[in-house]
Parts: structure tokens; sequence; C-alpha cells
């Protein structure tokens, strides 16, 4: 918590602003339920602060408050981290009280078409399943805010890469960064993201490494880099590409499209030669255009 001395009108600037999301973040985090009191009071300090907050990072958030109050409670903001939890349980742990659960998954995508100046959204850690996922992706189609999302550390599986896949194929889709790292889309979700990729015109970043994604994929991706001009980054690290065709496939792609200034293919199988191939391309890109 920032010192003011009691007084919030030393604040200026961004302290001023910092002053309010921590209070806010630290009230939120040790909400008490069935307290009139504290509802009272929660109410009149989104009130307060609803106009200065513009990023809310909670690690834990009480199940017995309603996620849609507090976003629609809060018009500037620009940054949320969610994660639910509870924390100095010891004896009394319950894996049900982790997690994003169903029912503010839903709310969340609901409050995303409302959330207009919401660009960056951080869902890691959440056990995040397939139905959750569809149910976000269907709140991203509602919304042209939205930049960058984190959804790595989850349980996503296949039909969330495809529900994913269709998101990202939105004419109103303006995510430029996705990172969905350790999840479990396979084969089947990282070749439906490669295809989603193909008429995709905003990405420029997208981490899927350690997906337990394989050769199929691999070769689909090095269609899309041949094709998509968009594309800057990517990461396939991690993940079981295995030795073969689809490294050097991946190769030629970025020797083609001058626009990729990473491609990490570490820990996947690809023979060594061929990354050291991949990696001098990279290098020699990087080094290029800081000369500029």
């Amino acid at each position: 918590m920032i010192d003011t001395g009691g007084d919030v009108r030393m604040l200026t600037g961004t302290r001023y602003r910092l002053f309010f999301e921590r209070n806010l973040q630290d009230v939120l985090e040790r909400h008490e339920a069935a307290s009139q009191v504290a509802t009272s009071e929660l109410r009149q300090l989104l009130d307060l602060s609803g106009e200065h907050v513009r990023a809310l990072r909670l690690q834990q958030f009480p199940s017995h408050l309603e996620l849609a109050v507090i976003l629609d409670g809060l018009p500037r903001l620009e940054e949320l981290q969610l994660s639910c939890g509870q924390q100095d349980l010891q004896m009394s742990y319950d894996r049900a009280l982790f997690g994003l659960p169903a029912a503010r998954c839903r709310a969340l995508s609901q409050c995303l078409g409302r959330l207009h100046g919401l660009t960056h959204l951080d869902l890691s850690m959440n056990l995040l399943d397939d139905a959750k996922i569809d149910m976000l992706a269907e709140g991203l189609n509602k919304t042209t805010a939205i930049r960058s999302l984190v959804l790595h550390s989850n349980k996503i599986q296949a039909d969330g890469a495809l529900a994913m896949g269709r998101a990202l194929q939105k004419e109103e889709c303006r995510l430029t960064s996705l990172n969905m790292r350790l999840n479990e889309v396979g084969e089947e979700g990282g070749h439906a993201l490669a295809v989603a990729l193909q008429n995709n015109k905003s990405l420029k970043h997208l981490d899927i490494g350690a997906n337990n994604i394989g050769p199929t994929a691999c070769t689909a991706f090095a269609g899309v880099l041949q094709s998509n001009s968009t594309l800057q980054e990517l990461d396939l690290s991690c993940n079981p590409l295995a030795p073969g065709k689809g490294g050097w496939l991946l190769h030629e792609a970025i020797k083609a499209n001058q626009r990729v200034v990473q491609l990490d293919v570490r820990c996947s199988e690809i023979e060594d030669e061929c990354q050291k191939a991949i990696a001098a391309v990279i290098v020699k890109r990087q080094m290029s255009l800081h000369a500029l």
C-alpha cells in the first residue's frame, strides 16, 4: 500500500492512480461474505475509485463477490489479471475454491462487450477447460478492444483451441498477442490455430509452447509463415514436433517471410542442424533490425 500519511491529496499523477488500484485490490481480496457493512462500503469504494482505476490484478477473488458488479463499476479499466483462489487455507484446502468457475466465466464473457477500454486480459492458471474457453470466445466476438490475451497454464484441449481459432477468424478480432502456453491442445488444436491464422490479419505474437503439438501442426504453421503477413513472433518450443521435413519447412518459411523476427523451436525434437539454421536466420534478421 502507498503511504499517504492519511491524505490522498498528497498523491499526484501515476501515484494517485496506483493508490486507488492497490486499495481496491486489497479490499476485494480481503472482502468478507455476508457483511452488509462491507458490501455497502465496497459500493462506495467503487463509486470513488471507478474513474481512476486502469489496472486490476487479483490473485484471489472471493467466491461471494459478483464479478459483473465489480467490472461494471470500472469504466476506465484497461488491464485485468484475474485468478480465483484463497490464501492461508492450511488444513481447510478445497480444490473447488480455485480456478474460474463457469458462472464467473460466463459473467466475464458478457462484460467484455461493455469494457470498451480493456486491452489486456490475463486469465492464466485458472483451470479453464474447453467449455469455459468457448464462453470466453463468445465474449471476444463482442469486443474490438482487447489486444493481449494470456491463457497459459490452464486445461485447454482441442475443442478450446477450435473455439479460439473461430474467434481469431472473426472480422472484429483485434488481438495482437495470444499466449496459450502450457495447455494440452494437441495436434488437432494446433492445426486449428494454424488454419485460423490463414484468415487473421491482427495477431503478431503467438505462444503455444508445451501443448503436445506434433508434426502435422508443425507443417501447418510452416504454411502460415509462408503466407501470413502479420505474424512476427511464434513460439513452438517444448512440443514434440519431431525431426523431418516440418522443421525445414519452417526454416524455408521464415527465410521467405521477412516480417518474422522470432521463431522458438527449442526442445521440440527438431534436429540440431535445422534448429541452428532457423536460429541463424532469426539472429541475422534481428541484427539487421537493430542496425536500422
